[in-house]
C-alpha cells in the first residue's frame, strides 16, 4: 500500500478494506475469536469487545475525515464526528448484510471473497455519493 498522504480520503478507505480483507485471508486464526463474537452477539464478550472496537473505528475515521477536509476534499459545514461514527455503523452493517447474505455458502471471516469486495464498493459508493439525485450547494465537493 501507498503512502496515506497519496490518496484521497475514498481511495484510502478502499485500500485500508482491501488490506484489511487480505490479512485476514492470509491470518484466518486472528480473525476466528472475532467470527465466533460477531455470529454470537449474545456472548458476554461481544458488547465489551464491540464497544472498544467501534470507538476506536470511530476515532480513526474521524481522524482521517479531519485530514480530508484541511485537503478540501469534503463538502464543508460537514459534523465529522458523526460521519466517523457513521461510517464506523456502515462498516459494521456492511459485514452484517455480506454475512446475511452469504449465509447459505457458510461464509466466515477467512472466506472473504469477490463478493466481499463488493459489498464495500457499495458501501463507498453509498458514502461518497450517497442516495439522493439532487446536488446540495452546487460545488464540485457534493
Amino acid at each position: 500500500m501507498q503512502r496515506h498522504e497519496e490518496y484521497d480520503f475514498f481511495e484510502l478507505i478502499r485500500a485500508l478494506f482491501l488490506e484489511g480483507l487480505k490479512f485476514a485471508a492470509k491470518n484466518p486464526e486472528f480473525t476466528l475469536v472475532g467470527e465466533r463474537l460477531f455470529r454470537d452477539k449474545n456472548h458476554p464478550l461481544y458488547d465489551e469487545v464491540m464497544g472498544d472496537a467501534m470507538q476506536n473505528a470511530q476515532n480513526f475515521y474521524t481522524e482521517l475525515l479531519k485530514q480530508a477536509a484541511l485537503k478540501g476534499e469534503l463538502r464543508d459545514g460537514l459534523d465529522l464526528d458523526f460521519i466517523g461514527h457513521s461510517i464506523s455503523s456502515l462498516n459494521l452493517s456492511a459485514v452484517e448484510y455480506y454475512f446475511g447474505t452469504h449465509k447459505k455458502n457458510n461464509a466466515g471471516i477467512k472466506d472473504f471473497n469477490e463478493n466481499m469486495i463488493g459489498t464495500i464498493e457499495l458501501l463507498l459508493d453509498f458514502i461518497k455519493y450517497g442516495i439522493g439525485t439532487q446536488k446540495k450547494g452546487g460545488s464540485k465537493n457534493d
